[in-house]
């Protein structure tokens, strides 16, 4: 009974991950902002339900969740309102740290005794992506989903066609 119940979910999870990668491949701006409008849901509802317990009575004095639910209520509503702009800011600051790391990993190679080539190739290529994504932060969230939607559909069709004895290719069939 477990083996029929572990070996149906994986064939269901396999059937929505290859779902969820041709959405990411096809729509990744709908898909990405989809997900973030539900995790901006998620967090409103969690909010929500610790303002509830706050006024029950559930918390008082220094322990009370009331300015922590507040605030999360206001970057559930931020989540929801603006999903791309989340996305976007993340991707900025990547772009940052990265341009600083691969700044300071330049600036080091070429102040030291050995000057390693590889070193200061990989860092100027860092600095060139970095700069790659500050300029322009949404195109390369863009490449990123449908990257993460094939890695999906790649994982959805090793469990439809390979595994758990339900697989199309499986031999104990």
């Amino acid at each position: 009974m477990f083996s029929d119940n572990y070996r149906r979910n994986r064939l269901l999870g396999g059937i929505i991950m290859l779902v969820a990668g041709i959405i990411f491949l096809v729509a990744p701006y709908y898909s990405m902002n989809t997900i973030v409008r539900y995790v901006g849901w998620i967090v409103m509802i969690g909010a929500v339900l610790n303002l509830v317990s706050c006024f029950s009575g559930g918390f008082s004095g220094i322990d009370s969740p009331l300015v922590s639910s507040v605030l999360a209520a206001l970057v559930a509503l931020w989540l929801i309102r603006s999903p791309g702009s989340v996305v976007t800011s993340i991707n900025l600051v990547f772009g940052i740290i990265l341009l600083v790391t691969a700044g300071v990993s330049l600036l080091q190679c070429l102040q030291s005794s050995f000057k390693n080539p590889l070193t200061i190739l990989l860092s100027a290529i860092g600095i060139l992506f970095a700069l790659g994504i500050i300029a322009n932060p949404f195109r390369l969230t863009n490449m990123i989903i449908r990257l993460i939607g094939v890695g999906l559909i790649y994982q959805g069709a090793i469990r439809l066609l390979f595994e758990n004895g339900n697989g199309l290719f499986n031999s104990r069939r």
